[in-house]
C-alpha cells in the first residue's frame, strides 16, 4: 500500500489568550534575595546542605547576579551539586529567568606559630621590644 500524507490547513485564525503569570517581575533587594534564599533552602530536600548554606553571606551584583560569600572550603562543590534547583526556585518566585551567582570563598589567615627558640625569640621582640636591650646588657643570658 502506498503510504500518504495527510495535510491540514487552518480556514480560521486561532486566536491565543496571553497565559498569566502568577510570578510577576519584581525589583530584587538583598532583604527579597535573602528570604528567597531560605524558601529554597527549606524547599531543598538536603537538610546538611540546608544548614550549611544558612551561614552564607548574599550580596546582589546586580538585577540578574548575585554572590555568595562563605568560608567553607567544601561548599561551592556541595552548592554546584543543588544549584540547578536553587537557582530554579529563585528564579521562579522572583520573575527573574536569568538570574544568577558565583560563589566567594574567603580564606581565613592562619596564624603562624613560633615552635623554635629562635622563632619564639622573634615572636617576644616583636611584643616588646625592649627585651633586645635587656639581651644587651645581659649578655649572657640566653633566651
Amino acid at each position: 500500500m502506498p503510504k500518504m500524507m495527510a495535510t491540514a490547513s487552518i480556514s480560521q485564525p486561532v486566536e491565543t489568550q496571553p497565559v498569566e503569570s502568577e510570578v510577576t517581575f519584581v525589583e530584587l533587594d538583598d532583604e527579597r534575595l535573602k528570604a528567597l534564599w531560605s524558601e529554597a533552602l527549606a524547599a531543598l530536600d538536603n537538610e546538611t546542605f540546608s544548614k550549611v548554606a544558612e551561614d552564607c553571606e548574599l550580596a546582589l551584583v546586580d538585577q540578574n547576579s548575585f554572590k555568595i560569600v562563605t568560608h567553607n572550603v567544601f561548599f561551592e562543590r556541595d552548592y554546584n551539586a543543588v544549584k540547578t534547583d536553587l537557582l530554579s526556585y529563585i528564579r521562579k518566585h522572583s520573575g527573574h529567568a536569568h538570574l544568577n551567582s558565583e560563589v566567594n570563598v574567603l580564606m581565613a589567615k592562619v596564624k603562624k606559630h613560633a615552635y623554635t627558640p629562635s622563632e619564639k625569640y622573634e615572636e617576644m621582640l616583636q611584643q616588646n621590644p625592649q627585651l633586645g636591650v635587656f639581651r644587651k646588657v645581659f649578655s649572657d643570658i640566653d633566651f
